[in-house]
C-alpha cells in the first residue's frame, strides 16, 4: 500500500530507500556492483553483475549449487504426475487406433493359424513364396464360399421378417 491507500504496482519492491541515487534495493539484498557496470539496467542488469561476479576461470556459470534432492515430495509428485500424463497419452493414441489395431491383430490371428499349413508344404519341397501363394488361394476361397453360402438364406429371411 502507498500512503494514499492504493496498491503497489512494483510487486512488493523497496525503491523508496534509494530513489535519489536511481539504484534499486530488492529486500535485504543490494545489486551487486561491478567497474564498468551501469547500474540503471533493472533487474536484468543486477542478474547479468550477479552472474558475472560469481564466474571463475575455473567456473564461467559459477558454482555448482547443492544436489537435488531426488527423495523430495516434489520430485515425487512430479514424477508420479508426468507418469499419469504418459499413461493418458497412450490411451489417447491406443483409443485412436482402434480399428487399425483390430485389423493388425486380426492378421495376425489368421497368419498364426495359417503357419502350421505353410510350414507342411514347405517340408513338401514347395517354396515358401509359392506356398503361402497356395495357402493363401485356399484361405481366400474358403472365405468367398462361406459368404457365397450365407448371403442368399440371410437374405431370404430377412426379406421374410420384413
Amino acid at each position: 500500500m502507498t500512503e494514499g491507500g492504493e496498491a503497489s504496482t512494483d510487486g512488493g519492491r523497496d525503491e523508496s530507500a534509494d530513489a535519489g541515487t536511481g539504484e534499486r534495493s530488492f529486500g535485504a539484498h543490494p545489486a551487486p556492483k561491478l567497474p564498468g557496470h551501469e547500474s540503471n539496467d533493472g533487474p536484468v542488469g543486477d542478474a547479468e553483475a550477479l552472474a558475472l561476479s560469481t564466474a571463475s576461470t575455473e567456473h564461467p556459470a559459477g558454482q555448482l549449487g547443492p544436489r537435488f534432492n531426488r527423495r523430495s515430495p516434489f520430485v515425487i509428485g512430479l514424477a508420479a504426475a508426468a507418469g499419469v500424463a504418459v499413461t493418458y497419452a497412450i490411451v489417447l493414441v491406443l483409443g485412436s487406433m482402434r480399428s487399425e489395431l483390430v485389423l493388425v491383430g486380426s492378421a495376425l490371428f489368421v497368419a498364426m493359424g495359417l503357419q502350421p499349413l505353410v510350414a507342411w508344404l514347405e517340408r513338401r519341397h514347395l517354396g515358401r513364396g509359392l506356398a503361402v501363394t497356395v495357402v493363401f488361394l485356399i484361405f481366400l476361397a474358403l472365405v468367398v464360399g462361406f459368404f457365397a453360402a450365407a448371403i442368399p438364406p440371410m437374405a431370404t429371411q430377412t426379406t421374410q421378417l420384413v
